[in-house]
């Protein structure tokens, strides 16, 4: 009889164990969401054979496997002479592409030009930004708002929607 209830629990624990208690799986897109390296307050260099490419300032950041993840960051581009700053609170770069998001500010010293926007994409190697909500354009003595815009650096063009503009005065440009 004691060889019967051996059997019995024997059999119900494997069944049990069978039905019930899965084998532990790993997370494939988890693990992808861990940090290479992950960065505070720090500063960054992008060198080229003719001189300092870009300079990436900023508080936080996480580098992944295939793009980088920015917090409170400015970034310094030198092209062609003139100096571009870009500003935001949160970004995210990948394949040369940024997305900014939480308060852009885009400065081109050569063009005069401070770009302000909620949110951004910034194409590096293309030389454009386009920007699908509300923006303020200040150049010179005037500021354009409007509810999108895409500006092409290399062709040196701005198209834009829903355009409204006005001189600022002296007084308030200093």
């Amino acid at each position: 009889m004691n060889f019967n209830y051996f059997l019995t629990i024997f059999l119900a624990i494997s069944f049990v164990i069978y039905f019930f208690i899965s084998p532990y799986t790993i997370d494939q897109k988890g693990i992808q969401k861990i940090p290479l390296l992950e960065f505070t307050d720090f500063q960054t260099y992008e060198m080229r054979p003719s001189g300092l490419n870009m300079k990436l300032l900023g508080k936080e950041a996480k580098r992944f496997e295939t793009y980088l993840q920015a917090n409170d960051f400015t970034m310094f581009r030198e092209q062609n002479g003139t100096t571009e700053v870009l500003w935001a609170t949160q970004g995210h770069y990948e394949n040369d592409l940024m997305t900014l998001t939480l308060g852009m500010r885009y400065i081109n010293e050569a063009q005069d030009i401070v770009l302000e926007s909620e949110k951004a994409l910034v194409h590096l190697q293309h030389k454009t930004v386009d920007i699908r909500v509300p923006f303020v354009l200040t150049r010179y003595a005037s500021q354009v708002t409007g509810s999108s815009l895409f500006l092409n650096q290399n062709s040196g063009t701005i198209q834009a929607r829903d355009v409204k503009a006005h001189l600022v005065q002296e007084e308030e440009a200093r």
